[in-house]
């Protein structure tokens, strides 16, 4: 008989399984005490965490303050995150509130009654200004983007339906014109082209029609045509 099989037969006459060498409580133990070191490890991590970057767990924190406060107010979109979530002011996302009015008339109507330290909240269908001091809601629409965005496709529509009632082209012509607003080479276009752009104004728009050979002078306030001209007027 061999070694192997005497101490086989030695655990047989004591009671002992080989396979179960580790009884069912030991296992739990054991089980037990890897959760437990497991727990441990991701507890040391979370305080790691806010170690490191305390400053943006604590700004997550206040925007979601922010956006609840916000939805006790008004309708926000279900389900959705906010885009952007910034404070008037804070030279990160947004300058001062003056700065934002003078920087173009769509801000200067959105951000027009906006004070530093408003927070500014942005969806995918709308913006909204929210003061906390005040718990309340200064403004509630469209961002400037969005507003950009449609009226310039309302100043298009005006401008392509304008071109065709004054026969400049043809009413079934289905061309997208490229345009051109005018800012601050204005006097430059007048020197250059005095014969085409000596009425020109700031903000008039400058479209040009390739396929018809059109050069339109177009201004949008007031919804008239100033001159226009083929296309070989630079």
């Amino acid at each position: 008989m061999t070694f192997s099989s005497l101490s086989k037969d030695g655990e047989a006459k004591r009671g002992i399984s080989p396979k179960r060498f580790f009884s069912r409580d030991t296992l739990r133990a054991l089980t037990s005490v890897k959760f437990l070191m497991l727990l441990i490890v991701v507890f040391q991590l979370v305080i790691l965490y806010f170690l490191i970057n305390p400053l943006n767990v604590l700004t997550q924190l206040n925007s979601v303050q922010i956006v609840n406060k916000i939805s006790k107010l008004t309708v926000v979109p279900g389900g959705e995150i906010p885009t952007a979530i910034g404070t008037v002011g804070d030279n990160t996302l947004l300058p001062d509130a003056e700065t934002l009015r003078k920087d173009n008339e769509i801000q200067a109507q959105v951000y027009k009654d906006a004070k530093d330290g408003d927070y500014v909240v942005v969806y995918s269908n709308k913006m909204i200004i929210f003061r906390d001091s005040e718990n309340r809601i200064i403004y509630e629409g469209a961002t400037p983007a969005q507003i950009l965005n449609s009226n310039q496709e309302t100043l298009v529509k005006n401008l392509i339906a304008k071109v065709k009632e004054s026969g400049i082209i043809p009413n079934d012509d289905d061309e997208s014109p490229q345009l051109r607003i005018i800012t601050t080479e204005l006097q430059d276009l007048k020197t250059s082209n005095p014969d085409f752009y000596s009425e020109a104004k700031e903000n008039d728009v400058v479209a040009t029609f390739s396929r018809a050979n059109k050069i339109v002078l177009y201004r949008g306030d007031g919804n008239v045509i100033v001159k226009y001209g083929e296309m070989s007027i630079r």
